[in-house]
């Protein structure tokens, strides 16, 4: 039984992911050869966002530093359109990189203030 993601955030992810496919622009990287987890990052905030396609167990972590921003199980049919092994379904529309990265970086923006205890500071 496939389940539906239901993160918003990885929803959000996944409509960008296939946007960079789209566009022939998704850099995947296995991390290492036959462990079935693909990664891709960019920086947002000054910090690090990977996220991770593991192949494994079907599903997406997504991690601004060392926080979860996201992370939801990811159906068979779009696992294969994000690694390429079945095209991108038409009614998708391409976007460049540098669209994809700054509406990723927005989505990320929209975490962190989802989740003001992690970045609190001590009043000045």
């Amino acid at each position: 039984m496939t389940k539906t993601p239901t993160d918003p955030f990885a929803l959000r992810i996944f409509e960008q992911l296939l946007r960079l496919r789209a566009s022939n622009s998704l850099p995947l990287v296995e991390s290492a050869p036959g462990r079935g987890i693909w990664r891709w990052g960019f920086r947002a905030a000054g910090q690090p966002v990977s996220i991770d396609l593991d192949t494994t167990v079907l599903c997406i972590r997504v991690y601004h530093d060392r926080d979860e921003v996201a992370m939801s199980s990811v159906p068979p049919g779009l696992m294969d359109v994000l690694l390429g092994k079945k095209p991108v379904p038409a009614e998708i529309s391409k976007s460049t990189e540098a669209e994809c990265i700054a509406e990723m970086r927005k989505i990320v923006a929209d975490w962190r203030l989802d989740n003001p205890r992690i970045y609190m500071r001590a009043p000045a």
